[in-house]
């Protein structure tokens, strides 16, 4: 109802124009500031990452500092928020899923393809949900893959028939073809999970629903 999200808009924003600001405006303001945009790709990057920079010092939890990384890595690119994302991941974040699927997800838009399925199999382990689980094992197909056309190319300097009738039939695998139909189905609720996402978790969804 784009009604009700211009009313909830304009209400974060007099909230937050009015001091003192508490500390529920600040994931208000945030939540308005991804949600005045339609997409994903469209979204304030800078804005958010000064709203999370009040966050963090109103309410320094390391779920915070996890989408003060995330917003710093849509703004300034991956290795930016791998660097922040990597000692949470390895402390605090330790047992948390979405620190390893947005650490994966970094790593692969960096070509680290093998640091990345790691991370996204210690996701895999943490996750029970379902729709999770089968976005997490569609990226790590991805990956498998890819790392299967590398290895065709290097072992046959380029073109090869065997190798390609081998790929055809990665492609039309079962496995391959429950990967692409659950791509398709992401793509179809990922507005749904978009609009439903909490303000700290936003951030989170626009990176691992991002196809770059």
């Amino acid at each position: 109802d784009r009604d009700l999200i211009a009313e909830g808009i304009a209400l974060a924003g007099l909230a937050f124009a009015r001091p003192p600001v508490a500390i529920y405006t600040i994931p208000a303001i945030i939540a308005a500031t991804h949600t005045s945009e339609r997409e994903a790709a469209d979204t304030d990057w800078s804005r958010i990452v000064g709203y999370y920079d009040l966050l963090l010092r109103a309410d320094p939890s390391p779920i915070v500092a996890l989408n003060r990384a995330v917003a710093i890595a849509m703004r300034d690119g991956p290795a930016a928020g791998l660097a922040l994302i990597d000692p949470l991941a390895a402390g605090d974040l330790a047992n948390y899923r979405f620190a390893h699927a947005a650490r994966a997800d970094l790593l692969r838009r960096l070509g680290h393809k093998d640091e990345a399925r790691a991370a996204y199999d210690r996701a895999l382990e943490l996750t029970g949900q379902g729709q999770e689980r089968t976005f997490l094992l569609g990226r790590i197909e991805e990956l498998r893959e890819a790392r299967a056309r590398v290895s065709g190319r290097t072992r046959c300097g380029g073109w090869c028939p065997s190798m390609n009738a081998r790929m055809l039939t990665i492609t039309v695998s079962p496995i391959s073809s429950r990967a692409s139909s659950v791509a398709e189905a992401m793509c179809g609720v990922s507005t749904t999970l978009w609009a439903r996402a909490s303000s700290r978790n936003r951030g989170l969804m626009a990176l691992l629903f991002s196809n770059t």
